[in-house]
């Protein structure tokens, strides 16, 4: 459950190395002034978990474009980068921990993607292994197999199906 629980960061804000947005504090001002800024960002976020509201304005990005070759002149020759706020940064690691114990209990064994430590290699060492022990089997003289790619099955996910699964873990609504 994300609310009702308190966040203490203490002198342990992570030192940010990353570009953010040009109407963000700067990056220097995590490192060096730590100490200072931490009690005010340790009530931001608590506000947000104890509200169940997310700031828009965290949700803002400053887009940059980055050349994918060395002399641009397309639009294609771009990358979009987004540059987004430390404490939208802070809140969403926040929220990524205290969801993760909840998550990993409802994910699948046979799902590799999104779990530490886990991969593609790892997928193909399972699927390896279960085809070799499949063909080992003298009753099987040859293994079917489908493959399928979801990586743009988050493009079509339904925000109210996520929310139901999730209340499904105990994790609060808000």
């Amino acid at each position: 459950m994300i609310v009702n629980t308190r966040v203490i960061f203490f002198y342990h804000l992570p030192l940010f190395t990353k570009a953010t947005s040009h109407v963000d504090y700067p990056t220097w001002l995590s490192k060096e002034g730590r100490e200072d800024i931490c009690v005010p960002v340790h009530d931001i976020i608590n506000s947000m978990l104890q509200s169940g509201q997310y700031s828009d304005f965290y949700k803002r990005a400053q887009i940059t474009p980055l050349p994918k070759v060395s002399h641009p002149k397309l639009y294609k020759d771009f990358s979009p980068v987004s540059l987004l706020f430390h404490i939208g940064k802070l809140c969403e690691q926040v929220i990524v921990n205290k969801l993760k114990s909840s998550v990993q209990t409802a994910i699948s064994s046979s799902l590799f993607a999104y779990r530490p430590k886990l991969g593609t290699t790892n997928a193909i060492l399972q699927l390896i292994g279960d085809c070799t022990a499949d063909l080992d089997d003298s009753d099987n003289k040859y293994v079917r197999m489908a493959c399928l790619d979801f990586s743009k099955a988050f493009d079509k996910l339904q925000p109210n199906i996520v929310l139901d699964k999730m209340i499904k873990c105990s994790i609060n609504e808000s």
